[in-house]
């Protein structure tokens, strides 16, 4: 071997490392500026009475009631609305139902939305008004619902194709 090739071997093996070492810092830069989002901040506490949840399950299924979330355009209203379409179990529109709903963003809480109460506007159609227009991706629409005595608290997830 040359003196000249000894000397390469090196430092090739520390360019290859500063190189691995870069990277990595790279990752973890990434990785702390994009941090999870949760949706409640007390998730464990939440999650912890199972029997609770059990009994909320329970009661949803009782209903029977199958909820589906649209986003409307905005140039169809003046302002930013989502219509719910609800169902009995047999397939039939579900009427007179009061309630509110929460938008959550599972990506960005800054977007979450408040309660909005539902107004009903034919048969098993809801609208709810909202402050500003869903953003384009994953939603979830928490929703309590009611008919005399029958219940629904119930998640949907659903996704905004375009806003």
């Amino acid at each position: 071997m040359s003196m000249k090739s000894e000397r390469i071997w090196p430092v090739g093996v520390v360019v290859a490392m500063a190189i691995f070492v870069a990277w990595m810092l790279g990752v973890v830069t990434v990785a702390l500026q994009h941090r999870p989002q949760l949706i409640s901040d007390n998730y464990y506490a939440e999650g912890s009475n199972l029997r609770q949840l059990k009994e909320r399950q329970a009661a949803n299924d009782a209903t029977g009631w199958k909820v589906q979330v649209r986003p409307l355009p905005v140039e169809q209203a003046e302002m930013p609305l989502v219509e719910l379409t609800v169902t009995e179990a047999a397939g039939a529109a579900c009427d007179s139902l009061t309630g509110t709903v929460a938008f959550y963003r599972p990506s960005g809480s800054e977007l979450d939305m408040a309660n909005a109460p539902i107004f009903p506007i034919g048969a098993g159609k809801y609208l709810l008004k909202i402050p500003r227009p869903l953003e384009r991706g994953s939603w979830q629409a928490v929703m309590q619902l009611a008919r005399g005595k029958q219940a629904m608290d119930a998640r949907v997830t659903f996704f905004v194709e375009q806003r």
